[in-house]
């Protein structure tokens, strides 16, 4: 997970625990809620499910693994870009509801 991602993660759970109208929000409309917290941009088809947790449930949210659904562990042919063109690692546009570089 990216930093910027925790970060905007943190400052909605954050939110949340203190504000119990915008805790609220987020469960009513999570994806505006989101945005209007971190101010990123979550475009129309991605969704955002908030859960909350109970006193005798606890969720763990593990990511998305493309190459896994894929049966592959090669990297896409923009990913070896990347890498070829020096980037690193290191990504200029990054959608921060999933962090997948996106250029």
């Amino acid at each position: 997970m990216s930093d910027a991602r925790r970060e905007g993660e943190e400052k909605v759970v954050g939110r949340a625990k203190k504000d119990s109208a915008y805790r609220a929000e987020l469960m009513a409309n999570p994806a505006a809620a989101v945005a209007s917290e971190t101010g990123w941009h979550i475009p129309d088809g991605v969704n955002i499910k908030i859960v909350e947790e109970s006193a005798d449930t606890f969720y763990l949210v593990i990511p998305h693994m493309p190459a896994a659904e894929s049966g592959s562990d090669e990297l896409s042919d923009d990913q070896l870009e990347n890498v070829a063109g020096g980037n690193r690692g290191r990504c200029a546009n990054v959608q921060s509801w999933t962090c997948v570089c996106t250029g």
